[in-house]
């Protein structure tokens, strides 16, 4: 299935992304009506190497076996950001997570979809610098 998208979006650009506009909250189809936005995300898919669908696969597996580690074990700061619209990733996910990592922060974002890295760039940013997440 994962190379089925990748070659659609390599051959046919603009029907893979009607197809996929078709099922994005609509904070995600926002950001992909920014032209520089499509332009990397076709350009990334045309560059990607051969095994870029089966990494993608993993990706998807790793949801499903035990990571080695216990979540509640980790000790580092650890910023959890999710939006509730997400259909990629249910926002349950970025719950439990924030939940059971001792020193974690949910930053939830209501109507936000998988793309919300896209609007929050520079709070996500200040954050990973260890700087105030909120613009002074």
């Amino acid at each position: 299935m994962m190379a089925l998208s990748l070659f659609a979006l390599r051959r046919f650009p603009d029907r893979a992304l009607d197809s996929l506009l078709r099922s994005l909250p609509e904070s995600d189809r926002r950001v992909l009506s920014r032209r520089e936005v499509v332009d990397v995300l076709i350009g990334e898919a045309r560059e990607a190497p051969p095994t870029a669908a089966r990494a993608a696969a993993q990706d998807f597996a790793l949801f499903a076996r035990p990571w080695g580690f216990r979540l509640e074990d980790i000790s580092a700061s650890v910023h959890v950001w999710h939006g509730d619209a997400d259909r990629n990733v249910p926002v349950s996910h970025g719950r439990y997570q924030a939940d059971r990592i001792p020193n974690a922060k949910l930053h939830l974002y209501p109507g936000e979809g998988h793309m919300l890295f896209f609007e929050h760039t520079a709070e996500i940013l200040r954050a990973a610098a260890g700087r105030p997440t909120e613009p002074a």
